[in-house]
């Protein structure tokens, strides 16, 4: 293994609800751009998320394909492109090796006490200014009228202490919701403009 220009650790922010390994490949990019800046052409890549060496490992392979599924597979396939591109772009050599989270000297600068992410107690008192009550998580509910969880992911994005018996509360209460046929627009009907149907 080679010798280290600079450390640096990216942590996760509390609201951050981005899947794991979508976040390990930012940090694998954010890596490599730091690695540019240093002028370096040969980088290792050092993770201890099997699911990133193996997408890093189908993108050093041409004939490999890239492995994903799920909600986030063109972000992963976007940031895949963008690893490719600088490779090819600025003539880099990348090598990948999987490191067990035991032997990750990274995961112990991350490793931090709880304490000393704490925020400030005034921002804390300012935080809690913006509650959302039930009228505000009935406007996020009639946006589109998703049911339950999904209201209750979105109402947590504008404030966590959200509860679930409160978004519960607010679908029990929606008319459109607790209808039968809930589709917004019906199909006028009306006449075929042709003289027959079929090929003809």
């Amino acid at each position: 293994m080679g010798g280290q220009v600079e450390d640096a650790a990216w942590l996760k922010k509390k609201d951050d609800f981005g899947h794991i390994n979508v976040a390990e490949l930012d940090v694998v990019l954010k890596g490599v751009n730091l690695a540019l800046k240093w002028g370096l052409q040969e980088i290792e890549v050092l993770t201890d998320s099997d699911t990133v060496c193996g997408w890093m490992k189908s993108l050093l392979t041409p004939e490999k394909r890239v492995g994903t599924k799920g909600a986030s597979e063109m972000i992963v396939k976007w940031r895949l492109g963008i690893l490719y591109e600088l490779m090819d772009v600025c003539s880099l050599k990348l090598c990948v090796y999987f490191v067990p989270s035991e032997k990750n000297k990274a995961d112990v600068l991350t490793s931090v006490k709880k304490g000393w992410l704490g925020v400030p107690q005034e921002e804390e008192d300012e935080a809690k200014l913006c509650c959302v009550g039930v009228p505000s998580v009935r406007e996020l509910h009639q946006m589109y009228h998703m049911g339950v969880d999904r209201t209750l992911f979105v109402a947590r994005k504008v404030d966590p202490a959200i509860t679930r018996e409160k978004v519960r509360q607010v679908v029990r209460q929606c008319d459109r919701c607790q209808s039968i046929n809930p589709a917004p627009s019906v199909h006028e009907s009306g006449k075929i403009r042709v003289d027959r149907i079929g090929r003809g």
